[in-house]
């Protein structure tokens, strides 16, 4: 057998190609069920995490197509872009 043979190990894939954050920041939209921006994230995180590190998480996941952004506000000479969960992510009942 080559050294790729046999199954996959889920187990241990997954948590090396999905990152933390983007759990969180998920999770994060599920549970207060509206839309939110990175510097929101930031604050309920207790700013643990910067707000770039925030953005770069929330643009991978409209890439990924599991969030959109609903909004775009202008505060102090920028844009704040607020995201939410898409259709796509959540069980039909």
């Amino acid at each position: 057998m080559s050294e790729g043979a046999g199954p996959l190990d889920w187990c241990v894939l997954v948590p090396r190609l999905v990152h933390e954050t983007k759990v969180w920041i998920m999770e994060a939209m599920e549970w207060i069920d509206q839309p939110l921006s990175a510097r929101e994230l930031a604050k309920i995180s207790g700013g643990r995490k910067h707000i770039g590190h925030f953005e770069h998480h929330l643009l991978c996941l409209v890439k990924a197509g599991a969030i959109r952004r609903v909004s775009r506000t202008p505060v102090r000479g920028a844009h704040e872009n607020h995201y939410f969960l898409t259709k796509a992510v959540r069980y039909s009942t």
